[in-house]
């Protein structure tokens, strides 16, 4: 049985995120405010980011999907805000 590794994502992968990305879009109708020339961009800046994180998933050392996501404070908790 194969089992799936999550891992950070790391400069190198981020062309076959690009490519995930690009799939990903493919399947949606509505594309108004969605750039795709963004997503390296987006992405190097999600990996500079202290708060921000890229997650892969590999099967068999390929990258097979990801997900991104940003850690801040809210209002609901006592510690201020940095954003």
């Amino acid at each position: 049985m194969n089992n799936i590794r999550i891992r950070e994502a790391k400069e190198l992968d981020l062309p076959i995120i690009e490519k995930l990305t690009i799939e990903l879009l493919e399947s949606i109708e509505s594309k108004e405010a969605i750039d795709a020339h963004k997503v390296l961009e987006n992405c190097r800046k999600f990996l500079s980011d202290a708060h921000s994180y890229i997650l892969v998933a590999e099967l068999d050392k390929a990258i097979i999907g990801f997900i991104n996501f940003t850690i801040r404070q809210i209002l609901l908790y006592s510690a201020s805000s940095e954003f």
